[in-house]
């Protein structure tokens, strides 16, 4: 039984291959986007997520301050130095 060699040209030019190709992909591709898309987009939210935190907490945090300074700058009920 001689076999007959497949070059890269015949399947370049092969349409059953394409079709072949073409099918693959696409099974593969929704496969691996139904599985990894939402996770992604969790991620993504996660994220976010964090960075509104900092953000928050970064204002809360400047306000703190100023705050303790406009507290440190006022002068003691009992002494009448001004205390930085």
């Amino acid at each position: 039984m001689e076999h007959e060699k497949e070059t890269f040209l015949d399947l370049l030019t092969s349409l059953p291959h394409w079709e072949l190709e073409l099918v693959i992909i696409l099974i593969v591709d929704v496969i691996v986007g139904m599985i990894i898309w939402p996770r992604i987009k969790r991620w993504g939210i996660h994220h976010r997520g964090d960075d509104l935190k900092i953000e928050n907490l970064q204002k809360e945090l400047k306000e703190i301050r100023s705050s303790l300074k406009a507290l440190e700058t006022k002068s003691c009920s009992h002494c009448s130095e001004q205390h930085i």
